[in-house]
């Protein structure tokens, strides 16, 4: 589960990194709207790090909810056997 303070911390370490991000973080919209598709994604304390530092290593671009997910933020694993095929009867997990 995701809480308000570690989404906090990680939107100042995004500021920092990204200093003409631009982001209205004094907007409440703005932040309750980023803080939901969070919580959609099923993000956690540790997959929101993971993926903001991935992010901060890796790409030169502002962060956007995009860029995020290709750090892996809130992307399914699917089980397979051992044959390779997705097994579909198995539960969906989140990775992190």
């Amino acid at each position: 589960m995701l809480t308000k303070d570690a989404f906090k911390d990680s939107v100042q370490k995004l500021i920092i990194f990204y200093p003409s991000w631009g982001i209205k973080t004094d907007d409440k919209t703005t932040m309750q709207t980023w803080f939901n598709m969070m919580k959609v994604l099923n993000v956690t304390d540790e997959s929101l790090c993971k993926a903001v530092t991935k992010h901060i290593k890796e790409v030169k671009f502002n962060p956007t909810i995009a860029t995020l997910i290709e750090c892996g933020l809130g992307k399914r694993i699917e089980k397979t056997d051992t044959t390779g095929f997705i097994d579909l009867d198995a539960e969906r997990t989140y990775y992190e």
